[in-house]
């Protein structure tokens, strides 16, 4: 064991060199600047002056405190953002995923919490044989190779299922066999709001979900009593209901309840809408449909307000306004290929999560010492 100030030069990031800047990757300005942000590994921009070397670690001292991130080439910090640079022989890798798993900081909130260079200077971590830590580095790389992978592949299965839902929810390609010419229609013809009453129960318990703001989607979103529950305007949600926040269209919030909603509790903040005729229109093409451009600009234009975060969304509004939809027996297809399509990402997600969770495990027994490794 030892600590961090035996391993480490710590130093922290200085102010932004404004001479030596640029927004974007250049010739001259090729060496990256990081903060103490998370987005893009902590990327700020370019600079042709790095201040420190490849093969340091950088430690976010704001924001989200106490995640490492290893350097493999030159770079410059500013921010705050800390710095560890090797007195010993030390893989950085190593080291690195050691801090992410073992999140060993602590930290006063005075203030802004931030970690500073004295404050994790006695950190202590274990330090295995150099062959060690290089074996150990490695087969974990093997593992960072998989996951970028896989990620990868979702990223590129994510962008295939935006462009096929662009072409088939608006007409543009026709699956095999279909000819039949799309109709144009109001929301108000093929459907309708619909309330329920609930009775209230103090002691009750009640599941609420919410819309998702920017996604789409819901989710569960509290577990409550009735004494605890501020409104008292709640109805049960059942599958099949289309859901649109009044609060925050402009997200394109609005979300299907499934199975897992069924009977759960939204409050007064949500329209619920179903199929004036269930044989006609399929409630689950009108949600895949929700998710393009078209309808988010719709729900933009039928609210209204002050501010953009309050706007308030106007339901007679929206339902005079207009969309293309095929016939019956187009929109089920459609719903079936965008499902299969979907089905297929949750797949490699999970894939994903597989991969995430052994390396997790390796961690735990790789960088405490529980299992060692021969060389």
């Amino acid at each position: 064991m030892k600590t961090l100030s035996e391993c480490f030069y710590i130093s922290a990031g200085r102010d932004l060199q404004k001479e030596y800047f640029s927004k974007t990757s250049t010739n001259t300005h090729c060496y990256p600047i990081f903060s103490n942000s998370l987005d893009n590994k902590g990327l700020y921009g370019y600079t042709s002056h790095p201040r420190y070397k490849a093969g340091s670690i950088t430690i976010t001292g704001r924001g989200m405190l106490g995640v490492a991130e290893y350097r493999k080439i030159d770079f410059d910090a500013i921010v705050r953002l800390l710095v560890l640079f090797p007195k010993l022989n030390i893989t950085g890798q190593l080291i690195t995923e050691y801090i992410n798993f073992k999140k060993p900081f602590y930290f006063e909130c005075t203030g802004v919490p931030q970690l500073t260079a004295p404050q994790i200077a006695n950190i202590q971590i274990p330090i295995p044989p150099l062959e060690e830590q290089k074996k150990i580095a490695e087969i974990l790389s093997t593992w960072d190779e998989a996951i970028e992978k896989q990620s990868k592949l979702i990223e590129k299965l994510e962008l295939r299922k935006q462009g096929i839902m662009q072409r088939l929810l608006t007409g543009r390609t026709r699956l095999p066999s279909f000819t039949t010419p799309w109709q144009k229609v109001s929301y108000s013809e093929i459907l309708k709001e619909i309330k329920r009453n609930m009775i209230w129960n103090d002691n009750e318990e009640y599941d609420l979900i919410s819309v998702k703001r920017r996604s789409g989607g819901l989710f569960h979103r509290d577990k409550l009593l009735g004494k605890d529950i501020k409104t008292k305007n709640l109805r049960p949600a059942h599958i099949g209901d289309f859901l649109i926040s009044k609060m925050q269209i402009v997200h394109g919030a609005s979300g299907l309840v499934t199975k897992e909603f069924d009977g759960m509790k939204i409050s007064g903040s949500y329209i619920a809408l179903v199929a004036k005729d269930k044989n006609k229109t399929d409630i689950n093409f009108i949600n895949w449909y929700s998710k393009t451009p078209h309808f988010y600009h719709q729900t933009y234009v039928s609210s209204y307000g002050v501010h953009i975060e309050k706007m308030t969304f106007d339901l007679n509004s929206f339902m005079s306004m207009n969309m293309k939809i095929p016939s019956f027996i187009e929109q089920k297809a459609i719903v079936n290929l965008l499902n299969t399509i979907d089905k297929e990402i949750n797949i490699q997600i999970k894939k994903l999560e597989t991969l995430r969770t052994q390396k997790r495990g390796l961690i735990q027994q790789l960088l405490t010492g529980k299992t060692r490794v021969k060389f």
